[in-house]
């Protein structure tokens, strides 16, 4: 199958794909607009986790969030420079490439509404979306930037998967645009990427995407093989919790013991248990699940909560009342997990974070007043009109 955000072919039941790391299949689905949405914010800081690769656009992303889009008049030359940074310079037509890009990413999880304007949709309450996604397309031309000076300083060499979907570009775009009525490429591009879009430009915007996007995926790799080398899997647990929240529980400790005693009249089972989390939890985290976590590592959850799980006397089917800052915590005690390098992952990540910013080379140099983004969002009443 290809992986729904950069196009590469990956393994059926992968959960995430190898080269641009998005989420292909969401662990809670109860909670899907949870992880998906929290994976989309972390991407703006991680190159690797914001690639919208090329090819793939095409038929699925471009066919499904520009349903009521059309082209706006340009103001402003697509040549103009917008930005600076490290002797490379940015034009209005390449921003665009970057702007849409990182929109097609954010929509593909649903965060904002794709029949809307986003300079009428707020990201925050000083900022639309629209300034958010400006940013962002500045700071992904930004890391792509700093990667790809990295990657010719160490001689890396393209992945050979890579070189093969750059020979196929051409080819697989045609065959997007076919899919979406064009005959023309650069039609197709335009429709996609505003009326300065063809293939002529887009195709450095592509190679420069996969070499950086290669070069950062590789040193993630490096990273992560370092710690998963110096260090053995460490044991987890399983355990289920009730967690009477501070603010929606007027006296949490008392809700906690009778929710307990309940536990107890009603056989003290673990689906017992699972059901009164499901009815009483107000954890988003566990409730839809019985209130489990599993492989759960010491040190991961807060102090209060890590030692009751680690006691070395506890056994299955224990059960207790835990208070953290949370509120209060009727615990119960599944038993060992599988041993788990998960903490590895977050060390890798924290060392990444570092790498790409011991590449910065300061900021960039933004001419704000000359940046114009087509306007291909309009509702389908707009278009009729």
């Amino acid at each position: 199958m290809k992986c729904p955000h950069c196009g590469m072919e990956v393994e059926p039941g992968e959960k995430k794909c190898p080269y641009c790391y998005g989420i292909l299949e969401c662990g809670d689905p109860d909670h899907c607009d949870d992880e998906l949405a929290e994976h989309a914010s972390r991407g703006k800081n991680k190159l690797r986790a914001v690639i919208l690769v090329a090819a793939i656009l095409l038929a699925a992303v471009c066919a499904a969030y520009l349903l009521f889009r059309m082209m706006a008049p340009s103001e402003t030359s697509p040549d103009a420079t917008v930005a600076t940074y490290d002797g490379a310079t940015l034009s209005n037509r390449d921003l665009n490439y970057y702007y849409w890009n990182d929109y097609y990413y954010f929509a593909n999880y649903g965060v904002f509404d794709p029949d809307t304007p986003l300079e009428d949709q707020q990201y925050d309450s000083n900022t639309t979306w629209h300034d958010f996604m400006v940013e962002s397309a500045i700071d992904s031309w930004r890391s792509m930037v700093d990667v790809t000076r990295a990657a010719k300083e160490a001689s890396f060499e393209l992945p050979e998967e890579y070189q093969e979907a750059l020979a196929t570009l051409e080819d697989d775009l045609t065959d997007s645009a076919e899919y979406n009525d064009f005959t023309d490429i650069d039609d197709y591009l335009k429709w996609c990427y505003g009326e300065a879009a063809d293939l002529e430009t887009f195709r450095p915007f592509v190679e420069q995407t996969y070499l950086s996007t290669a070069y950062s995926n590789a040193k993630y790799d490096e990273l992560f093989d370092r710690f998963a080398y110096e260090t053995d899997p460490i044991p987890t647990v399983a355990v289920r919790h009730i967690l009477f929240g501070s603010d929606e529980y007027d006296d949490p400790e008392q809700s906690a013991r009778d929710a307990l005693d309940e536990f107890q009249a009603g056989g003290g089972t673990e689906d017992v248990f699972a059901e009164l989390a499901g009815e009483y939890s107000t954890d988003p985290g566990s409730s839809s699940n019985g209130g489990l976590y599993d492989d759960v590592y010491e040190g991961q959850m807060v102090p209060a909560f890590d030692e009751w799980c680690f006691d070395p006397a506890r056994q299955p089917g224990d059960t207790g009342l835990v208070e953290t800052d949370y509120g209060w915590h009727v615990m119960y005690y599944v038993g060992e997990g599988e041993p788990t390098t998960d903490w590895i992952t977050e060390d890798a990540d924290d060392q990444y974070s570092m790498w790409l910013e011991e590449l910065k080379n300061g900021e960039p140099k933004v001419t704000y007043s000359a940046i114009q983004i087509y306007d291909l969002v309009e509702t389908e009443l707009s278009e009729a009109e």
